[in-house]
């Protein structure tokens, strides 16, 4: 993985070095020695991207049913399935267009 590549991602995925480094448990400091090139990147980093990826996916997968489940009967039926599977769709877009 490379500085602009990891930069990238993290901006496709909408996280910032601070919330990075919390994820992985290191340093705001090292996210940002990686992403300058000060730093060499760990042969790792992309698994746990990876499974960062997963994460996200879940959560807003977790999120769309708890949404469903809030909404009346009326209200699921004129959102209709299209909206739920096009907040899913976008989130694997943003995964794919920033592929590891």
């Amino acid at each position: 993985m490379t500085p602009e590549r990891l930069k990238a991602w993290r901006l496709a995925w909408n996280i910032s070095q601070a919330k990075l480094a919390d994820q992985l448990r290191i340093h705001q400091q090292t996210v940002a020695a990686w992403e300058q090139g000060r730093r060499e990147i760990p042969p790792y980093l992309d698994l746990a991207l990876e499974t960062l990826e997963r994460r996200q996916v879940a959560e807003l997968e977790q999120l769309a049913v708890q949404r469903r489940r809030s909404l009346s009967a009326a209200d699921r039926q004129s959102l209709g399935a299209r909206s739920q599977r096009g907040k899913q769709d976008a989130a694997l877009r943003r995964a794919q267009q920033v592929s590891l």
